[in-house]
């Protein structure tokens, strides 16, 4: 028999064994629960990490992969050698590149879904009207590549396939514009200066890459955004001259004055009481809220955002460079770039000599290069040449001008060189070249590529300057030496007047009233020296043309030279026969009268300007203003503005001047250098008859080149946008593949 306090012992030790066991599970469970936890924390933090990863990778390789878009966009222009129709195969074939710890995510067929995706038909490369009016290049054409861009990866650091992470996506959309530059009213390079006389309405956009300064004595309208990449000001002058009093009014959807069933808002009313000149411009301090609030928007400039838009040209290659001649020293982007090179027909010589003229045709080989042969003669139609010389007095420039004249009605109906087939595209120069290859004469240039000379086999040589103005005859016959300076009459300030033999090589286009086209119905006429365009230009049977210069004259007649006194066999006379001296700017006729009485504005038998139209986009230079007072731009050193960017010699007093097109001012004028002046600039001078008087002006965005094919060589403007990043999951990453 068991004693019982054994039993009871007993008893205590099972009771305790249970309750350990029991506390054992207890404390298993717990520390089982504690270690699930912190597993799953563990793999909530690693899968965290992961998804963190992808999406930082998604998008970086998203950045990476709209990076290589951009710069092919940006690298393969037309101008630049670059066929547009190339690039969309070419964007679509980029490897993606990855980032460290990233892996792609790809589809059944083994392809990464990191690529690019057409949104818009990029396949055929055109020129399309933007019909969305949510779209900032609304109405206007462009050249359109639009695409998606979507990045689907994953990390590779932290097991995302145990941990269930397929990736992370993202998409972005890229829209790439080619905006040929003409589908601006108003380009300009430099300070945009524009206050007219009479109303004036531009209608389409305007842009300048610097300051820009707007006034109108009777009032500017502009019909469409107005930007500048500097900042917008009211033009004033120095104290003492009068200052233009009207309003510029820009579209507005707010606006109060109505004008051809449109709303204006003009820059009159700045709502700053402490500026008392009461214009809204850039130095108010209220500018960026008042100016959005009062244009909506439609007059923007740096202190909105606005850019430096450049023409997509080569790295260190001034727009400038555009019109200079053919080198063999030009890099294959110049090559590429350069508008002699985009010629089927060069006329080069000097107008002083007429037997040095002569006419190349170029064709392209199937390498690309060009194959230049020289034409045994010039090309001539019913008997008429192409080429003939003109000769007339510049009174802006103060000097003769001889030119290379193109008569373009023969140029259209010639057979020789045929535009159609070719580029369409006629290139003009009096300046020397590089010897062509395979010609009997040659344009030659010095070894270190300055002081040109044009070589004549019989006569001698003539020496040019800088500017190509002829300063030696060096043996040439029937001319008079001038010395090797630079005549004194094309420097600012000279004294000396420019004669017959110290002539401003130049060309001139006459008889352009219907012009060449190739088979988009496009032509260019491109010259790296001064363009005088003469009566009606493009106005029959009208083409898409552009003409491009180192400035552009327009002129009613085809003026000439009145050749009435023995000094004319050298030097133009002080004084005209009214004894008014001609250097302070009293000029020649420039009518269809040459008597003696035609040297006097006054003169009753002297004939004005005639009502004339030119259709054009116009690529020109203009002559830089001078700021000798802070903060103003006054007329008597200004560049005469737009209006006057194209310049005039004749009296066109009461007489218009239709223009038709896009002026494009891309850079400072080389040759013909001397600065706008108007009747108050002249000193000694009373009234209005200077070298010309102004033309009423009609001045009009021609609204057919919204969608017109370009012509050869027009320099585009680039422009990309980028839409917000936004998170797209795996499903649409494969769909769109």
């Amino acid at each position: 028999m068991r004693h019982p306090l054994k039993k009871r012992e007993k008893a205590k030790k099972g009771t305790a064994l249970v309750l350990t066991m029991i506390f054992v599970l207890v404390f298993s469970i717990v520390v089982a629960g504690v270690l699930t936890n912190v597993q799953q924390e563990t793999r909530q933090t690693h899968r965290a990490r992961a998804v963190g990863n992808a999406m930082e990778g998604a998008k970086a390789t998203l950045r990476i992969l709209a990076n290589n878009v951009t710069n092919i966009a940006r690298t393969r222009p037309p101008q630049l050698g670059g066929n547009l129709d190339s690039i969309n195969p070419i964007i679509h074939s980029i490897t993606p590149d990855t980032v460290p710890g990233i892996e792609f995510v790809t589809n059944s067929s083994g392809e990464p879904l990191t690529y690019v995706k057409d949104r818009g038909p990029n396949d055929t490369i055109e020129y399309r009207e933007i019909t969305d009016p949510a779209d900032p290049w609304y109405q206007y054409t462009t050249s359109r590549l639009d695409y998606e861009i979507i990045s689907f990866v994953r990390d590779t650091n932290n097991n995302s396939d145990t941990l269930g992470v397929d990736g992370m996506g993202v998409k972005t959309r890229l829209k790439i514009d080619y905006i040929p530059l003409y589908q601006y009213a108003i380009f300009y390079e430099g300070d945009m200066e524009l206050f007219p006389g009479p109303v004036m309405d531009v209608r389409g956009k305007t842009h300048s890459n610097s300051d820009m300064y707007l006034a109108g004595n009777s009032g500017m309208f502009y019909h469409a955004p107005v930007t500048s990449a500097g900042n917008i000001y009211r033009y004033t002058r120095p104290a003492g001259l009068s200052d233009p009093s009207g309003d510029v009014n820009v579209i507005s959807p707010t606006g109060g004055t109505t004008r051809e069933g449109k709303k204006f808002a003009g820059m009159i009313g700045d709502n700053n009481p402490a500026d008392s000149d009461n214009y809204l411009t850039h130095k108010d301090v209220n500018w960026y809220d008042e100016s959005l609030k009062k244009w909506g928007g439609n007059v923007k400039d740096s202190a909105h955002g606005v850019g430096y838009i450049r023409p997509p040209l080569p790295p260190g290659f001034s727009s400038r460079q555009l019109l200079e001649r053919a080198s063999s020293a030009d890099s294959v982007e110049a090559e590429n770039t350069k508008f002699e090179y985009q010629a089927d027909m060069i006329i080069a010589g000097d107008p002083g000599n007429t037997a040095s003229i002569k006419a190349y045709k170029v064709t392209l080989n199937g390498d690309g290069s060009r194959n230049i042969v020289q034409l045994a003669s010039i090309p001539s139609f019913g008997g008429t040449s192409v080429v003939s010389i003109g000769e007339f007095y510049d009174g802006q420039q103060n000097t003769v001008v001889r030119t290379i004249d193109i008569n373009m009605n023969i140029l259209r109906q010639q057979t020789v060189v045929n535009f159609v087939e070719g580029r369409g595209v006629l290139y003009v120069t009096t300046k020397p070249g590089e010897t062509i290859p395979g010609t009997a004469d040659a344009f030659v240039l010095n070894a270190d590529n300055t002081d040109p000379v044009i070589k004549f086999t019989a006569a001698g040589d003539i020496q040019f300057d800088s500017k190509g103005i002829p300063v030696t005859n060096a043996g040439q016959a029937g001319w008079v030496a001038t010395g090797t300076a630079l005549p004194a009459s094309f420097v600012e300030g000279g004294t000396v007047q420019a004669g017959r033999n110290t002539y401003m090589p130049a060309v001139r286009i006459i008889n352009g009233a219907q012009i060449p086209r190739n088979a988009s119905n496009a032509f260019a006429f491109y010259t790296d020296r001064p363009l005088y365009v003469a009566g009606n230009f493009n106005t029959a049977n009208k083409a898409t043309a552009v003409i491009g210069g180192d400035s552009f004259t327009a002129t009613a007649y085809t003026t000439q030279l009145a050749i009435t006194d023995s000094n004319d066999a050298d030097r133009i006379p002080d004084l005209n026969a009214a004894g008014n001296p001609i250097m302070n700017g009293f000029t020649r006729a420039m009518g269809n009268d040459w008597t003696a009485s035609a040297y006097s504005w006054s003169g009753t038998a002297r004939n004005k300007a005639v009502n004339t139209t030119q259709n054009a986009i116009v690529l020109l230079g203009n002559t830089p203003s001078e700021y000798p007072v802070a903060g103003n731009r006054p007329n008597v050193v200004g560049t005469g503005g737009v209006h006057n960017t194209i310049r005039y010699l004749e009296d066109w007093g009461g007489v218009t001047h239709t223009f038709s097109g896009s002026i494009i001012c891309l850079y400072s004028s080389g040759i013909a250098v001397r600065r706008f002046r108007d009747s108050s600039d002249v000193v000694g001078v009373s009234g209005s008859k200077v070298y010309r008087t102004p033309p009423n002006r009609n001045y009009n965005w021609d609204s057919s080149l919204r969608a017109a094919v370009p012509p050869p060589g027009i320099p585009l403007v680039i422009e990309i946008s980028t839409a917000p990043v936004e998170i797209v999951n795996l499903e649409y990453a494969l769909a769109n593949r």
